[in-house]
C-alpha cells in the first residue's frame, strides 16, 4: 500500500489567542510556534490544513484506509494553569475523532 509518508500543512490560521512564530508549523526542525496562556480555562487555538493534498492526488477509484496525525508540543505553565493538547481530524467540513 503506497504511503506519502508525513507531510507538512500548507495552510495555517490562528482561531484564538495570540501567536508568535507561527511559520514553525511548516517544517520539523526545533522552532515552534508560541502563545501565552495566562489564566484558567484559557483556550488558544491554530489550525492547519492542506498537506499538500489536492484534486487528483488519490485516485477516484482508491480508498484512504488510515491516516496518521503527528503533534509535536512542548508546554511551559504558570502556576495554576493547566496545558491541554487536543488534536482534531477533519474530512471538509465533517470534524471526525477528537483524541
Amino acid at each position: 500500500m503506497p504511503s506519502t509518508g508525513f507531510v507538512f500543512p500548507t495552510t495555517d490560521a490562528a482561531v484564538s489567542g495570540v501567536w508568535s512564530n507561527t511559520t514553525s508549523v511548516f517544517a520539523n526542525d526545533s522552532a515552534v510556534a508560541t502563545t501565552t496562556i495566562a489564566a484558567k480555562n484559557t483556550t488558544n487555538v491554530r489550525e492547519q490544513g492542506g498537506f499538500g493534498f489536492s484534486a487528483g492526488l488519490v485516485p477516484s477509484n482508491a480508498s484512504v484506509t488510515k491516516v496518521e496525525l503527528q503533534v509535536k508540543w512542548r508546554v511551559t505553565l504558570s502556576a495554576g494553569v493547566i496545558g491541554i493538547l487536543g488534536a482534531r481530524a477533519r474530512v471538509s467540513a465533517t470534524n471526525l475523532t477528537l483524541h
